[in-house]
């Protein structure tokens, strides 16, 4: 490929050529001919015999290296052009989108006439066959597309019950954390009323000694001597057997303290607690609620939150009619 005028320049400066303004490309290419002959010549005249022979063992080696890429690079193009063709060829042999679509469609035809050819011969068959026949064979058809939506439905409750149970498992652990916390909270009430210096203390001591029993609905601390249960303690009696244990009477309040505490509680519990904790009439420790909350499996505040939400709906109701 032709150098560029611009080339030539360079390459004619690099020569030590003096490069008129207006000189053409072929000047250049000419005067870069002439010098490059003559300094060659002129290096050729210089050189000893021992050295024209290296030179020329050097441009041996130089040509072979040259004649070397020159015959991978050949290499390189057969193959790039041999998988061109199979490319080519391959693309030649591939089916046409029409045709595609042309096969689809008598495929398509094939099976509508193949399920019409079986139906023929099930009718067929029919004729010959008795009432009893032809109605067991509707019921077998029956029953297997009953099977199959059986099988469905099945698969469908299968899911189902996963979701639910994934739900109910959510539900466990918000409920022993809300739990936990129940218990922590009752922990510290009782070791505030009991003069503890750190409530919070008292529940980071005790509130891995109990275990929640399912059948008496509350946590219970068993308490163990020599290897053996002794006794099943509430939370109650564990936290006060625990304070007044002598040798957690580092715990306490100094007495002074204690017994202010004692004296305000004492004020405090005569006050009349017939209405302690009741919302709207409703009390929490009412039997029959306790027992009401109980069957429904529901927490007794909540049944009572559902008996003020439902009192004012029939109060809404009940305005409404007057108005």
């Amino acid at each position: 490929m032709p150098k560029s005028l611009e080339e030539l320049k360079v390459q004619a400066e690099g020569l030590d050529i003096e490069v008129a303004d207006d000189a053409t490309e072929e000047d250049l290419q000419t005067l870069i001919d002439e010098k490059v002959k003559s300094t060659t010549e002129k290096n050729l005249d210089s050189l000893s015999v021992d050295d024209l022979k290296k030179e020329i063992e050097y441009f041996k080696n130089e040509s072979k290296k040259a004649f070397g890429s020159r015959d991978r690079a050949k290499i390189e193009a057969r193959k790039l052009k041999e998988e061109l063709e199979g490319i080519k060829t391959t693309q030649e042999k591939a089916p046409k989108v029409e045709d595609i679509q042309s096969l689809k469609e008598e495929l398509s035809s094939l099976r509508s006439m193949e399920q019409e050819r079986l139906d023929k011969l099930e009718a067929d068959e029919l004729k010959n066959l008795s009432e009893r026949e032809r109605e067991k064979r509707a019921f077998d058809k029956e029953l297997e597309k009953f099977k199959e939506k059986t099988n469905l439905e099945i698969e469908n409750i299968r899911k189902t019950a996963l979701e639910k149970d994934k739900v109910i498992e959510q539900k466990d652990q918000k409920i022993a954390v809300l739990t936990k916390k129940s218990l922590e909270g009752s922990i510290a009430k009782l070791a505030s009323e009991q003069g503890a210096l750190n409530p919070t203390q008292i529940v980071r001591l005790l509130k891995d000694d109990f275990s929640f029993n399912e059948t008496l609905n509350e946590f219970i601390y068993e308490k163990i001597e020599k290897g053996k249960i002794v006794d099943d303690l509430t939370v109650d009696e564990r936290v006060t057997e625990f304070l007044q244990d002598p040798d957690n009477e580092n715990l306490l309040k100094p007495k002074g303290s204690v017994a202010g505490v004692e004296v305000r509680q004492s004020t405090e519990n005569k006050t009349p607690t017939s209405n302690k904790g009741k919302r709207h009439g409703y009390d929490p420790k009412d039997p029959k609620l306790l027992r009401e909350a109980d069957e429904a499996g529901l927490n007794v505040e909540f049944l009572i939150d559902t008996k003020i939400m439902r009192d004012k709906k029939l109060k809404l109701n009940d305005f409404a009619e007057k108005k």
